[in-house]
C-alpha cells in the first residue's frame, strides 16, 4: 500500500504529459498560476514545484488541508543554502500564488507546511 501523504515524483511526471484536462476533471495546477513557478528558477527546480503543486491541488480536492514534509519541502527549498526566514517566505509565496495559504511548524522531524485554500472552500 502507498503512502497518500508520500510524493511519487515519477507518477506525476509521467501523468503530465497532457496538462489539458477535459471538462467537468478536477484541476490540478490552474495555467494561468502555474506560470507564476517560471520566473528565472532552473528547469529542474520548476519540474519539482509542479509536481508539488499538482500533489497539493489533488490532496485539496479531497480534504481541506495538505501537509508536506521535510523531506518533499528540502527538494524545492534547500535548507542549506536559504536561510530559514527567506524558505518560509519563499513557501508562503508559492502558496499564495496557487490561491493557498501555508501555516509553517518546526518540530522535531523538521520543517513541515500545511496548505489550505485561501477561500477555506473544499
Amino acid at each position: 500500500m502507498t503512502n497518500p501523504s508520500r510524493i511519487d515524483y515519477e507518477e506525476m511526471k509521467n501523468k503530465r504529459i497532457n496538462h489539458r484536462r477535459a471538462p467537468g476533471a478536477a484541476a490540478s495546477v490552474a495555467p494561468s498560476r502555474s506560470k507564476t513557478l517560471d520566473l528565472a528558477m532552473p528547469s529542474s527546480t520548476v519540474i519539482v514545484l509542479k509536481t508539488l503543486a499538482e500533489h497539493i491541488a489533488a490532496r485539496l480536492e479531497e480534504r481541506t488541508f495538505c501537509v508536506v514534509f521535510e523531506n518533499d519541502l528540502e527538494r524545492c527549498w534547500l535548507c542549506k543554502e536559504i536561510a530559514r526566514t527567506k524558505r518560509e517566505r519563499e513557501i508562503q509565496g508559492f502558496a499564495k500564488s496557487q490561491g493557498w495559504t501555508a501555516a509553517i511548524l518546526e518540530g522535531g522531524f523538521g520543517m513541515r507546511a500545511i496548505f489550505q485554500r485561501l477561500d477555506g472552500s473544499h
